[in-house]
């Protein structure tokens, strides 16, 4: 990719952007189980003020092309006591349609594997979603055998 790709932090102006894409990843990527699921703005917005309030739990990067907003991540820390750490993970990341296949996953690992207060990065992704899979894979991460469990509150 020879157009200089920026990973910045969210501001507020970035919101309509950030709930499009938002928007646009719970339509593409989402459980099968859950098919016409939608995302609700009121959990957008308590994302973002918790980003602010709690940016040792909760962060928002962006990624720009060109000065052109092109994805996000959202990631999330907790300390862990297994790896002696942060363990951030890596809970969205979307990448704009017109703008995939352009190096830009494969750029934000790297970023984020260069970050030294990181033990571990950790992700969830659907086997379904292949182009994915195949990025994770190729970036380095290895399916881990455990059972992942929730208990929703």
């Amino acid at each position: 990719m020879s157009d200089k790709l920026t990973i910045r932090e969210y501001r507020n102006d970035d919101y309509d952007t950030l709930k499009s894409m938002i928007f646009g990843l719970a339509q593409e990527d989402t459980d099968p189980s859950e098919k016409g699921y939608a995302m609700p703005e009121s959990k957008i917005i308590k994302t973002v003020e918790r980003s602010f309030s709690h940016p040792d739990q909760v962060q928002i990067k962006i990624f720009e092309v060109n000065k052109t907003i092109a994805g996000y991540a959202l990631l999330t820390f907790y300390w862990s006591n297994e790896y002696n750490g942060i363990v951030v993970i890596l809970d969205e990341f979307y990448v704009m349609p017109h703008f995939r296949s352009k190096g830009i996953g494969s750029k934000f690992i790297a970023y984020l594997s260069q970050q030294t207060d990181y033990k571990i990065i950790q992700l969830e992704v659907f086997n379904t979603n292949t182009k994915a899979v195949k990025l994770y894979e190729k970036s380095g991460f290895e399916v881990v055998n455990r059972h992942f469990m929730n208990k929703k509150l």
